[in-house]
């Protein structure tokens, strides 16, 4: 089993449904990958919420999705997953290799009045 075929076993047994979206909002893609707040180890902000892993603020996000998800463009805009919009500021292919393992980016809310928290 390859480590690509290995990271999309777990992915679809742990993690959630997801689904890539063009900037026009049209469905691109479907998969399973993981998003998850981007955590920090500190403290010093009041309005950050905590937790047993650090404290994250609701604003950014970490994804984490199958390899073949998209081809090796990255040409999407958003991602719906459990109901909310999220945007992508950054997302790259990770390699082993000559493999694509899986997809990483980082994530906003896209929708203004949902905080994503």
């Amino acid at each position: 089993m390859s480590a690509a075929e290995r990271f999309s076993a777990l992915a679809r047994r742990y993690g959630q449904r997801v689904t890539l979206l063009d900037g026009d909002g049209t469905a691109v893609a479907d998969g399973y990958g993981f998003v998850q707040p981007l955590m920090s180890e500190s403290k010093e902000y009041q309005w950050q919420t905590a937790s047993k892993l650090g404290t994250y603020d609701g604003a950014r996000f970490r994804f984490l999705g199958e390899a073949d998800l998209a081809d090796s463009t990255g040409d999407f805009a958003l991602l719906l997953c459990l109901g909310r919009r999220f945007l992508f500021q950054e997302v790259q292919p990770v390699y082993l290799q000559e493999q694509r393992v899986y997809w990483w980016g980082i994530l906003t809310c896209a929708d203004e009045e949902d905080d994503c928290t």
